[in-house]
C-alpha cells in the first residue's frame, strides 16, 4: 500500500492489518530508512508463526534470518527476482 498515513507504522500494526490474508508469507515494507539508503533496503518481515509449522525443526527453517531483515536489490548473483538478502 502506498499511503502516507502509513508513515511511522510499527510491523506489528502492519501486520495486523494484513494478517486476513492467509496466502502471504512475506511483507515488504518501505520504511525511512530504506527512502534515505543509497542501498535502499527493505525491510522484509515474515507473516510466519511456529503454530503454522509441522514442528520445531520446519519453523527454525523457515525463518533463519529471523522476523525480519533488510533485503537489496541486486543485478548479479541473485535469483530471478534480483532479490538478495
Amino acid at each position: 500500500m502506498d499511503d502516507p498515513a502509513w508513515a511511522g507504522a510499527t510491523v506489528d500494526e502492519v501486520l495486523n492489518a494484513v494478517c486476513a490474508d492467509e496466502n502471504l508469507a512475506v511483507v515488504l515494507l518501505a520504511d525511512r530508512t530504506t527512502m534515505q539508503a543509497e542501498s535502499h533496503a527493505l525491510p522484509a518481515v515474515t507473516t510466519l508463526t511456529r503454530e503454522e509449522c509441522a514442528d520445531d525443526e520446519d519453523y527454525e527453517q523457515l525463518s533463519e534470518f529471523g522476523r525480519e531483515f533488510r533485503t537489496v536489490r541486486t543485478l548479479t548473483g541473485a535469483g530471478p527476482t534480483g532479490w538478495n538478502h
